[in-house]
């Protein structure tokens, strides 16, 4: 496994980035083939993301001079990415309930990848330090204890990783834990907050998982 070093403000790094995969022969001209409805899609996200999330913009326009590529074409073709697939996994949702906003996010990778696949040093300036695992290779967001230990304002969170789960299967396989969480914090089923309060909280105990880390502050 392969694992860049990538630190600096986000231009930076996208252009370190991409100088790295030019170097080695690799511009992404072979996958950067779009449909007109790919096409159309990527150019209706561009202003979104630029008045969103300017960051990642920022980043894609280094990565882009780094690998002589158009700016338009790549972040096209990186918007695209899950979003015109038969098959997914990673997931990532929001529900706000009154004055509160609930955030799950479900990460997955290929493990049949591991010998082939990229573990990046990701240092923003700034911001977390965290090793990333991605296919899309713009705004990592992985390093899970790093994101944990930073939300510091929510009394109630949790983490844990699946064991030995496909990449397909994720969405399905952490279903019964997301809908036990929402179904205790939106429908306030005391049934369901088992899962995971208290120190006998059932994901605890539950040998599919790993890396389980839980605070629920009621005070």
């Amino acid at each position: 496994m392969y694992h860049p070093r990538l630190k600096g403000k986000h231009y930076d790094m996208g252009k370190h980035y991409g100088d790295l995969l030019y170097k080695t022969g690799e511009n992404l001209s072979s996958v950067i083939k779009l449909s007109d409805k790919q096409k159309s899609f990527g150019q209706r996200c561009l202003p979104i993301y630029e008045k969103y999330m300017s960051e990642i913009i920022m980043e894609v326009r280094g990565l882009a001079e780094g690998l002589h590529q158009k700016y338009e074409d790549l972040a096209c073709w990186l918007f695209n990415i899950y979003c015109n697939e038969e098959e997914h996994g990673c997931t990532v949702f929001a529900v706000k309930s009154k004055d509160k906003v609930y955030l799950a996010r479900n990460m997955d990778m290929f493990p049949e990848y591991k010998k082939t696949s990229e573990s990046v040093l990701y240092r923003v300036e700034g911001k977390n330090t965290f090793l990333a695992h991605s296919t899309a290779m713009i705004s990592l967001e992985d390093g899970m204890n790093k994101l944990y230990d930073f939300v510091v304002d929510s009394p109630l969170k949790v983490m844990a990783r699946r064991v030995g789960a496909k990449y397909g299967e994720m969405l399905y396989s952490a279903d019964g834990y997301v809908t036990a969480w929402f179904m205790w914090h939106l429908q306030g089923d005391e049934e369901a907050s088992k899962a995971f309060v208290r120190d006998n909280a059932e994901i605890l105990g539950n040998k599919l998982y790993q890396d389980q880390r839980i605070l629920i502050n009621n005070n």
